[in-house]
């Protein structure tokens, strides 16, 4: 997984490089082309051998049963995440987060990612408070990211209209946060799905988050991915 600086809007063309994350497996990554400012990567997670971070140190800890196999880890479904430290986002207002996901049919509401705080607190879901996520499938069928500042009734959402994230094969998705534009961008596979241009919300509104998980929900009645 990879995590920017920067939220800039791709080009046509995105440009692919190896490194990244997927559900079930997070596998190869991706940098996408950007115009004008260069996206700066903070994190990257290539998962080679393990969950360490090759560009920061934020590195992270495989939990749960979570395992490395040919460049991606492998969640269960049941138990397994990947736990990244304290506090990862808590400067970025302007943000992109990237991976390459094989989705083999997680549930709805599993997640790809979910930084934040739950009110059981550090390393226990019960029900998120702040948090920022992307779920390949909602309540609504389909794939969603999402940030708030207050809980599920006051999320800002971009969703890929009739569509969850496809099953069985590698998909790319891209969420960006543009802070000073206000607007949140979901792409999947270098093409723009949705868009929401009234995303006031960013990560440094979060606070100092501590469950920082791929594959797992602040929402203890959510699936694993």
């Amino acid at each position: 997984m990879l995590i920017k600086r920067q939220t800039m809007r791709p080009k046509s063309k995105p440009r692919l490089a190896r490194s990244l994350i997927a559900c079930l497996k997070f596998t190869a990554m991706l940098t996408l082309s950007v115009s004008a400012l260069t996206a700066e990567i903070v994190n990257r997670y290539s998962f080679t051998s393990d969950a360490s971070d090759s560009v920061g140190n934020a590195h992270g800890t495989l939990m749960g049963g979570a395992s490395i196999a040919n460049g991606s880890v492998v969640l269960n479904g049941s138990s397994a995440y990947v736990d990244l430290p304290n506090g990862i986002i808590a400067t970025r207002s302007n943000i992109t987060f990237e991976a390459w996901v094989t989705d083999e049919g997680s549930g709805t509401w599993a997640r790809i990612f979910d930084f934040g705080f739950s009110t059981g607190g550090e390393n226990n879901p019960n029900q998120g408070t702040n948090y920022v996520f992307i779920t390949p499938q909602s309540g609504g069928g389909v794939l969603r990211a999402a940030i708030t500042v207050g809980g599920s009734g006051n999320e800002q959402v971009v969703e890929w209209p009739g569509s969850r994230l496809p099953i069985g094969r590698p998909a790319h998705v891209v969420f960006t946060i543009d802070a000073g534009n206000r607007i949140g961008r979901l792409y999947v596979d270098g093409q723009l799905v949705g868009e929401n241009p009234s995303m006031t919300h960013n990560p440094t509104m979060l606070g100092y988050t501590v469950n920082n998980w791929l594959g797992r929900s602040q929402w203890v009645w959510d699936p694993y991915f």
